[in-house]
């Protein structure tokens, strides 16, 4: 994307917050912070029931502040994998999109998505994209690790892991297919520390 592209997209992302703003926030809290009783019935209760791609809400737990000087309790993550840990817990890794500014935001989701349809159209398959998180994504890590690269963005910020008996049991839900689309606009509530949301999202 040229910076001319990149340039209206800020404004259009702008212009929308400025539009929805409190609605937005309010809705997302209402569905996702709150919980929807569709949504409690789908709460993953293993680490290693989360699909591999998709991106999920959850609370957490563990307060304490990692070197980088701030934390987030309310992660929105793209999940890339989860691995055991000191044999009794799960890691999860995944990259928490509250850390990066609308715009960034909104370019990794429509890549992903680009990424979803080359899967689909390559492997002939006629399921819909939000289905697709039954399979495994064959190259997602290197496609994810890849696009940061070309974007310039910092891996080390971004790239969280999570303890999962650190998370809210109970919290950790999948964000709908059709609400990705609303993910850049949102406010994230949850950042604390020693750096504003804005000093975090340019870094």
């Amino acid at each position: 994307m040229n910076t001319e592209a990149i340039t209206t997209l800020k404004k259009g992302l702008i212009e929308a917050r400025k539009e929805l703003g409190e609605e937005l926030q309010e809705w997302f809290r209402q569905k996702y912070f709150m919980q929807t009783r569709p949504l409690k019935e789908r709460v993953y209760t293993q680490a290693s029931s989360i699909p591999k791609g998709k991106i999920y809400f959850a609370i957490n737990d563990n307060k304490s502040v990692p070197k980088k000087g701030y934390y987030d309790v309310y992660p929105i993550v793209f999940h890339l994998e989860a691995v055991p840990y000191k044999n009794v817990d799960m890691m999860l890794f995944g990259l928490n999109l509250n850390y990066w500014n609308s715009s960034n935001r909104a370019m990794f989701i429509d890549a992903i998505n680009n990424f979803y349809q080359r899967y689909i159209d390559e492997n002939k398959t006629r399921l819909e994209k939000s289905d697709l998180s039954q399979f495994s994504m064959e190259g997602l890590n290197e496609f994810v690790k890849g696009y940061i690269g070309n974007m310039g963005l910092n891996v080390t910020k971004t790239r969280e892991s999570y303890i999962w008996s650190k998370l809210r049991m109970g919290s950790v839900i999948p964000i709908d297919y059709e609400d990705w689309k609303w993910l850049p606009l949102l406010v994230p509530f949850g950042i604390l520390g020693n750096k504003s949301i804005s000093e975090i999202q340019s870094l």
